[in-house]
């Protein structure tokens, strides 16, 4: 029947999630204090650094590595997952295969410290759904059980998207049972999905649309993750049958990633600043341009203390650059979540916007408004705190004056907080992902 404890890990390009199910009916938890800084309490940075010293070598990484100054004689490895999975070739990079293990090796150290039950678990990795990803999964998933984890024997990775999807849609549930006269477990998708929320919300305006309007007789959810080297599309999807409560069953999941990441926007703002500015970011440690990233896509100013004097970074002035570079990126992450639309026939009734693109304001305002033009449907923001009181039910649909309980409230903002950043974690540990459909 399989194993009832999975752990999973998300190796994001900037930050890593590491989920657990602890029992084939428990919800699946993010693993929390990987990081020192309270911000990051379930994100371990992905980041490696080698650092030779008088002939020896030694391997940094997560916090570590982080505080490295860029720009030096230092090999800082940030974004090694691309040259992991690249897109033209079936193979990775040898040297990043070596940061990869190294990475692994850290990563298993640090989740070492916190529990022991939690290393031993069966292991699973999500991957991008990139062109060569199968193949390329299987050099990842050798180093990783190279590094000591101990790798699960059948689908021991998972793709990003359908993790995502299933992460944010579940909600982080796992249900199932053992029917009279049966040897096998499987899963009770209905207790999985949300009855008083969002599904019946969707199944009532979708039986409303039924056969008034041409491909809406399904429900379909499109999540679309935008991190720092791909954006990862997932698309639940159910028939109108499937939506009836007397015959839910496994919805079907359409998806796939492309290399169009913020890494490319980051790039391309800061080129657009001035020299002195763009200089002394490329210099500074991961972890402080991390910090000033932040503020610099909010529109506020940093000022900081150089050789040269005072240098002051962000404001109205740069941000007129981040407004201009957001708009571009998201038109292109539109337009390629269109095509895949077009090319898998599928119409969304519903979209959410998940990863680190998601707190980037101007962004996420432009592809709300790219998906609302092209689709014609809102996307949910699960970084709205009003979110609960949109979303949860029972309430009159007209009632714009309902409130949720606010214990209710509170902690479902906390796990859609997690869900925005740890969805595919959440989502690869998933029995949905091992038990066979109904």
């Amino acid at each position: 029947m399989g194993l009832s404890t999975i752990l999973s890990i998300d190796p994001g390009s900037s930050y890593t999630k590491v989920a657990i199910r602890r029992g084939w009916n428990q919800d699946s938890d993010l693993i929390r204090d990987l990081s020192l800084e309270e911000e990051r309490v379930y994100c371990f940075p992905s980041i490696v650094a080698k650092v030779e010293t008088r002939g020896r070598v030694e391997w940094l990484t997560g916090e570590a590595a982080f505080g490295r100054p860029r720009g030096g004689d230092e090999n800082i490895y940030e974004n090694w997952k691309k040259h992991v999975f690249p897109v033209d070739r079936d193979r990775a990079d040898g040297e990043y295969l070596e940061v990869a293990l190294n990475y692994f090796r850290g990563l298993k150290t640090l989740l070492g410290k916190l529990d022991e039950r939690v290393i031993n678990a069966p292991c699973r990795i999500a991957i991008p759904s990139l062109p060569h990803a199968a193949e390329q999964a299987a050099e990842l998933v050798a180093i990783a059980r190279t590094a000591g984890f101990k790798m699960l024997s059948t689908r021991p990775w998972i793709f990003e998207p359908e993790a995502n999807a299933v992460g944010v849609f579940t909600r982080a549930r796992n249900a199932s049972r053992v029917f009279d006269g049966s040897p096998t477990r499987y899963p009770i998708y209905l207790d999985m999905f949300e009855k008083q929320g969002p599904l019946a919300f969707a199944r009532e305006k979708s039986l409303q649309k039924a056969g008034s309007e041409p491909g809406r007789d399904a429900f379909r959810l499109l999540v679309v993750d935008v991190g720092a080297f791909t954006t990862d599309v997932g698309c639940v999807e159910y028939r109108m049958p499937e939506l009836d409560i007397e015959q839910f069953q496994r919805p079907k999941v359409n998806q796939l990633s492309w290399a169009l990441g913020i890494e490319e926007v980051d790039k391309a703002i800061c080129r657009r600043l001035a020299r002195k500015k763009r200089t002394h970011i490329e210099s500074m440690p991961a972890s402080d341009w991390e910090g000033l990233k932040r503020r610099l896509y909010h529109a506020l100013e940093t000022e900081l203390v150089t050789e040269e004097g005072s240098l002051i970074i962000g404001g109205h002035a740069d941000y007129a650059i981040v407004e201009e570079e957001m708009t571009e990126f998201a038109k292109r992450v539109v337009e390629a979540v269109a095509e895949f639309c077009d090319g898998s026939e599928v119409r969304p009734f519903q979209a959410l916007i998940t990863g680190g693109g998601l707190a980037i304001p101007s962004l996420r305002a432009q592809l709300a408004k790219g998906i609302r033009a092209k689709f014609d449907v809102e996307a949910a923001n699960l970084l709205d705190p009003d979110e609960p009181r949109k979303a949860l039910l029972p309430k009159p649909l007209w009632d714009s004056e309902w409130n949720p309980d606010e214990t209710e409230a509170r902690a479902r903002v906390q796990l859609n907080h997690e869900l925005a950043r740890g969805g595919s974690a959440l989502g690869a540990c998933s029995v949905f992902n091992d038990l066979p459909a109904n």
